[in-house]
């Protein structure tokens, strides 16, 4: 997943995006994985910095907001099969 965030909470300018993937939520080929923002296990990569789960990443953030006007789009650049279902984001 790769969300817009602008950090200031203010307009619309998108300061970097916040990568979430079935890696850094702990699957494997063998062994998938939910990626979610509630989800503690799943690492969030914001500007080169890795978060340890979406709570870490908004606290060091704590005025973000999804960029207005960007579009968070999801991206599958890894072989497998992939399942999208139930996208919430809050």
């Amino acid at each position: 997943m790769s969300i817009p965030i602008n950090i200031s909470g203010v307009g619309g300018a998108v300061d970097g995006y916040a990568f979430l993937d079935v890696a850094g939520c702990g699957g494997t080929a063998s062994n998938p994985a939910t990626v979610s923002t509630a989800d503690a296990n799943c690492h969030v990569n914001f500007m080169s910095v890795d978060y340890d789960n979406w709570a870490e990443f908004t606290a060091s953030f704590p005025n973000a907001r999804v960029s207005l006007g960007a579009i968070p789009f999801i991206i599958a650049d890894q072989p497998g099969s992939y399942s999208i279902y139930n996208i919430d984001l809050r």
